[in-house]
């Protein structure tokens, strides 16, 4: 059986021992921000 369930750990950068927020959009690129209307969250 096949979930729709996003793990959200696999999209989170790391460097180091920090691990980055998952949505910063910033180094998603444009296409995926426009498409998930990530910026207007934020305006």
């Amino acid at each position: 059986m096949k979930t729709n369930i996003i793990n959200l750990e696999n999209y989170r950068t790391q460097l180091g021992n920090v691990k980055s927020k998952v949505f910063t959009g910033r180094d998603r690129g444009l296409d995926v921000r426009e498409k998930s209307h990530i910026d207007e969250l934020f305006n």
